[in-house]
């Protein structure tokens, strides 16, 4: 092997060097002559990368040394732009300085692309908010503020669902980016978050799985690591509880109406086996879990096995529509009160979806069985093989 010449390496390290450099310039309209900030977004939240003064035009350059990808943020006029830096990026800007988020526009880097469009969908999400609330603020007749706010809220019901669904869609494509870490823990309009940490936290243990595999030292993915072992500490805890709680017992009668407005009781399948489950059609896991509980009917309902479900929706229309599309066809009871519902307080429901399995005598046997847990239940009870 030939020895590198002094020049040769030098120009070897120089290079090195500058592959780790992540580097912005962009053009920022309204900016002229300001203080344009570089920023990591850690547990030093103080510290300033590099920093310039947009010329006239609104032009700026700005880098940073990236050893390993991580969160920054430019600030400039008051306003706040996210960026996912990795190594060697090379990131072009454009924005307006009044409403950078809203007029960026982001070259070289898809991560930051995909931040900026969750944090759209979260501008779109409240814009529509403030829409319906203009829309609701103009009905002054009493008798038409019930049925207009429902189907306000129903309307509203929509947007978070397909805001739901395209961060569920970016997470699972890329659970090993940045982005992803990002969108679990963001926040809907009124202080809600996007994923909850007890009905979805399939998508926690997915992005950490991802992540933790391949920057297990960076500062955001350890606290998403420790989080995640909380939150799976939290849950085997909670679901403790709940199956001692209340197993053994003689379930509480339900009545209330069927979509044809047919008043059904619980207790009128006295007799049978009874997976009393609580669900909504705007509940993304109740919808994920339907497929398995539509299986799992097809090999039981000729075995003295009945289901009861429980809706917590607040529209027929919603209602209806989601057990058409999902191919529903036991029994389905609600009062369309969503958690006001009295079923809710009967059952001390904290999240859906939950179900109760009740045996012939009206004991409740077994509770919240998910996945291959409920047709392993359903089989050790009917004597039968369930099916992988």
């Amino acid at each position: 092997m030939k020895r590198l010449s002094p020049l040769l390496f030098v120009l070897l390290l120089i290079a090195g060097c500058h592959s780790r450099q992540a580097r912005i310039e962009g053009t920022l309209d309204n900016a002229g002559g300001m203080l344009v900030e570089l920023a990591p977004i850690d547990s030093a939240m103080n510290t300033v990368s590099d920093s310039a003064r947009a010329d006239d035009a609104g032009h700026f350059r700005l880098r940073t040394d990236r050893s390993l990808p991580g969160f920054h943020m430019i600030r400039v006029n008051g306003q706040v732009i996210t960026l996912a830096l990795y190594p060697g990026d090379q990131v072009k800007i454009s924005a307006d300085a009044r409403q950078a988020v809203k007029t960026l526009n982001i070259e070289g880097s898809e991560d930051s692309r995909r931040i900026q469009s969750l944090q759209k969908s979260l501008l779109w999400a409240s814009s529509a908010r403030d829409s319906l609330n203009n829309i609701l603020n103009m009905f002054s007749n009493p008798s038409d503020l019930g049925t207009v706010r429902r189907q306000m809220e129903y309307t509203y019901l929509k947007v978070i669902d397909s805001l739901r669904r395209s961060f569920i869609r970016s997470v699972t494509t890329h659970p090993d980016a940045l982005s992803s870490l990002f969108a679990l823990y963001q926040q809907l309009p009124g202080g809600n978050f996007v994923f909850s940490q007890e009905s979805d936290i399939q998508y926690f243990a997915l992005v950490d799985s991802a992540l933790f595999a391949r920057y297990p030292t960076l500062y955001h993915v350890k606290t998403l690591h420790a989080n995640v072992r909380e939150m799976k500490a939290q849950l085997r805890t909670r679901q403790v509880e709940r199956l001692i709680a209340g197993l053994g017992t003689q379930a509480k009668d339900i009545r209330l109406p069927d979509p044809s407005g047919k008043m059904i009781a619980l207790s009128s399948l006295r007799g049978k086996y009874v997976l009393l489950d609580f669900w909504a059609a705007w509940c993304a896991p109740c919808r994920a879990e339907n497929p398995n509980l539509v299986a799992n009917y097809e090999q039981y309902k000729d075995k003295n096995f009945e289901i009861f479900q429980v809706s917590l929706d607040q529209t027929r229309q919603a209602w209806t529509r989601a057990i058409r599309e999902d191919g529903l066809n036991w029994i389905h009871v609600s009062d369309l009160k969503f958690w006001e519902s009295e079923a809710v307080s009967l059952y001390q429901l904290e999240a859906i979806p939950a179900n109760f399995l009740i045996d012939p005598e009206g004991i409740i046997i077994a509770k919240d069985l998910r996945g291959p847990a409920l047709g392993k239940k359903l089989a050790e009870v009917l004597g039968e093989t369930p099916k992988e």
